[in-house]
């Protein structure tokens, strides 16, 4: 069963400006500096915020590690920082605005200037000087820091991310001015963590195949766009991004397959077990496996 752990009252340090979600830094005895996010009451941003992050221990893909956690009234999640003193972690809409003039950043969604071939070219021009993410494991197809990009993408596919808009990815600067592409962040926006239980069961029961799970889990969306154009409409599906981005590491891209191909349904189930039954309905749970594996098995059909 997973740890709910309980942040002292008052322990608030730093409020976090970033993003939408009541969220501050604190200092923990054991675990040094770490963030308390508050899920959105009513959704399941919390759990689905664990079950990625255990997912991605899963296929040994870099990612921030998050814990259940309650302050005072409020449920949410705690991480440990992904930055050591004196570095920072510097997002993808300041490094694409240093790359091209036209960038336009603060649409944090729906920002078609967020381009998969913007950020692709951004990682394979520094290729030289962006190094993989710091700490994790590297293997013979799986290098630079485009090949671990690659692989978040896939993992978005994977879990139905929606929500790699362009300050959810990013690098680490050190103090010495050294750059390596951060550990993937910011999972909560997956899963289907925000529809009701009714349409849970619905869309797993339903015998109109446009209604049914296997037609939704079809429809997830990125935070990435093909063209940088006001007019350019909706983002570029989950698989799709994968797809394209695939296509510049073909070799990373097959050894990430090859990791999620030994995550079977019997894994995926025991990792949602692990959430306390307070934290996760019934309904939820049935129909977060079934996403899971059926988003599994698109992308290795790919």
């Amino acid at each position: 069963m997973f740890v709910v752990r309980d942040v002292p009252a008052g322990a608030a340090a730093t409020v976090e400006p970033l993003g939408t979600k009541y969220k501050f830094w604190f200092r923990d005895p054991d675990f040094g500096l770490m963030l308390f996010k508050e899920g959105r009451p009513g959704t399941g941003e919390n759990w689905a915020e664990r079950i990625a992050c255990e997912l991605a221990d899963r296929i040994g893909m870099p990612h921030a590690r998050y814990e259940l956690a309650t302050y005072e009234t409020r449920e949410g999640v705690v991480s440990t920082s992904l930055v050591e003193r004196g570095a920072r972690i510097v997002h993808g809409n300041e490094l694409l605005a240093s790359l091209t003039t036209d960038y336009t950043q603060g649409a944090r969604y729906r920002n078609s200037n967020h381009t998969l071939r913007r950020v692709v070219a951004y990682l394979r021009a520094g290729s030289d000087s962006i190094g993989a993410p710091y700490g994790w494991e590297q293997t013979e197809r799986i290098r630079s820091a485009l090949d671990f990009f690659v692989g978040y993408l896939m993992f978005d596919a994977w879990i139905g991310n929606q929500d790699r808009h362009d300050e959810n990815w990013g690098l680490l600067r050190t103090l010495e001015g050294n750059l390596y592409l951060s550990p993937s962040f910011d999972h909560g926006s997956s899963m289907a963590r925000n529809i009701s239980d009714e349409q849970r069961v619905e869309r797993l029961t339903t015998k109109n195949m446009q209604r049914h799970i296997s037609k939704f889990v079809e429809t997830a969306r990125s935070g990435l766009y093909t063209n940088p154009n006001e007019n350019a409409g909706k983002s570029l599906l989950t698989l799709d991004a994968f797809e394209g981005a695939a296509a510049f590491s073909r070799d990373a891209a097959t050894e990430w397959k090859e990791r999620l191909l030994g995550v079977d349904r019997t894994t995926i189930s025991d990792v949602i077990s692990m959430v306390p039954s307070e934290w996760m309905s019934a309904q939820a749970r049935d129909f977060t496996a079934e996403l899971l594996c059926l988003n599994r098995e698109r992308i290795l059909r790919l």
